[in-house]
């Protein structure tokens, strides 16, 4: 299994995108940043991801692909 580099990840944030998670799990969305972090401690912890409604680490990707 591949683990995703934050500058794959982060070139496709605000873009429609199919992930499938180390579990074999098919997510489809806009991929983005996850919002908890960032509302709430006022920053952005690296390596956390949300795609429809899931919030991932980037450690779990195991294939991603623009839509």
């Amino acid at each position: 299994m591949e683990i995703y580099k934050d500058k794959k990840l982060n070139s496709l944030i605000g873009k429609a995108v199919e992930v499938v998670l180390f579990d074999d799990k098919i997510i489809k969305g806009i991929l983005g940043y996850t919002a908890e972090f960032s509302e709430k401690y006022k920053y952005r912890k690296p390596g956390y991801y949300t795609c429809g409604d899931y919030d991932f680490k980037k450690s779990h990707v195991k294939k991603i692909r623009g839509l």
